[in-house]
């Protein structure tokens, strides 16, 4: 909170909203971050057509510790067919909404996957324990040489996404720069 409010003007709570279950109070939130894709791939049918509705409304979803979440990522597809996931590549917005990032931290050979309609990216899928990384509490074992400056500057771009889905994609403002 305080690096992207110091750094930012977006403002977050003091205290992330925690919930362990994917419900209609998690679904009333813009974004949600998910730790443990069990979580999600345990939804039942309604919960997951409820999930894909709020994707579908504007909601961005953010799963980390994934690695092989291919029944998820096939559920989702079949409900939003438009849509397509790929790996994020170095020209994505995520790279340059506030930051310039030459990467995103790898774990191992997984690296952080979205799935994006809609012309916008909807689900982040990041292969480890960001959130450790960002945070400093502990070395995260994917990440362990990530520092908490790198962590902060790529989740401030994630912030920037979030908030405002395609910022930097028109470049209105490029004449003026």
């Amino acid at each position: 909170k305080r690096e992207v409010s110091g750094r930012t003007s977006i403002e977050l709570l003091d205290q992330a909203k925690l919930g362990s279950q994917m419900n209609a109070d998690a679904l009333s939130e813009p974004w949600l971050w998910v730790a443990q894709p069990s979580i999600i791939e345990g939804l039942s049918r309604s919960e997951r057509a409820e999930l894909i509705s709020w994707l579908q409304r504007g909601g961005f979803l953010i799963v980390e510790n994934y690695r092989n979440v291919g029944s998820f990522r096939n559920k989702i597809l079949e409900a939003i067919p438009q849509g397509q996931w790929k790996l994020i590549p170095p020209d994505h917005e995520l790279m340059r909404s506030f930051h310039l990032l030459s990467s995103l931290p790898q774990c191992g050979e997984v690296g952080w996957e979205g799935f994006q309609f809609d012309q916008r990216l909807a689900i982040l899928l990041i292969p480890g324990e960001f959130l450790e990384s960002l945070t400093g509490q502990t070395s995260s074992a994917c990440f362990p040489t990530l520092t908490q400056e790198q962590a902060s500057k790529i989740f401030i771009n994630l912030m920037m996404v979030v908030l405002t889905t395609d910022y930097k994609k028109d470049q209105v403002h490029l004449p003026e720069i």
